[in-house]
């Protein structure tokens, strides 16, 4: 009895081989979605002039002082930059996000670089508010930024180098925004006009006290 107990046994598990065999088993998965990710470039380096930006050895374009590469679809993960000066920077880019790399002046070894994020590639343009923010991305001690107009006026203290304020809400509407060294707030050393709507915005404060040519570039964040 145990005999014929195993003898069937051992026959149903050839059975099973033998249907495995004859199964259409796929070889591979499905293919996974690319994970991209969406940035753009930002020289606010007055020490470089018009250079080149390569990503992972791809051209991504030129760029002069206060200009901007427009966003670029990249693979998520950590890529390489590399001007063409020679300088380089490792900047992560997130999975379906966008965000700006605002590469600054050189006060040390090596170059630096703000990393900003703007929103999920798939979330709507427009928001519930005006949102502004101010980036600190120039040759200059610590900034005080007024923001005036839409019957509100907005200060911030103390803005340093390599430093971003973040989202500010405000109501859609006109304003005037002014920058000054924290230490005399009352000497404006350049000021600007932002018409603000119902979206994203970023003020850069770029160029040199020293040199007189602290400026204002604002940049919508579509």
């Amino acid at each position: 009895m145990h005999v014929k107990t195993t003898q069937a046994g051992l026959l149903l598990l050839l059975a099973a081989i033998w249907l495995m065999g004859c199964a259409d088993v796929p070889s591979t998965g499905p293919t996974p979605p690319d994970l991209i990710s969406e940035y753009r470039f930002v020289n606010a380096a007055g020490d470089l002039g018009n250079v080149g930006i390569s990503v992972d050895g791809a051209s991504v374009g030129n760029v002069a002082f206060k200009g901007v590469v427009p966003y670029t679809q990249f693979p998520a993960g950590s890529r390489l930059a590399v001007l063409s000066t020679g300088d380089s920077v490792l900047v992560s880019m997130d999975s379906y996000k966008r965000g700006t790399v605002v590469i600054l002046p050189k006060t040390g070894p090596v170059r630096e670089i703000i990393k900003l994020f703007e929103r999920r590639v798939f979330d709507p343009v427009n928001t519930n508010t005006a949102l502004l923010r101010f980036v600190h991305a120039a040759q200059a001690p610590e900034l005080f930024v007024k923001i005036t107009g839409a019957s509100r006026t907005v200060r911030l203290n103390n803005r340093t180098f390599n430093t971003d304020s973040g989202y500010l809400e405000l109501p859609a509407g006109n304003y005037t925004i002014s920058v000054a060294a924290a230490s005399d707030t009352a000497t404006v050393l350049a000021s600007a006009t932002l018409a603000a709507a119902n979206k994203r915005q970023t003020s850069i404060i770029l160029g040199s006290v020293s040199a007189q040519t602290l400026a204002l570039v604002n940049l919508a964040d579509d």
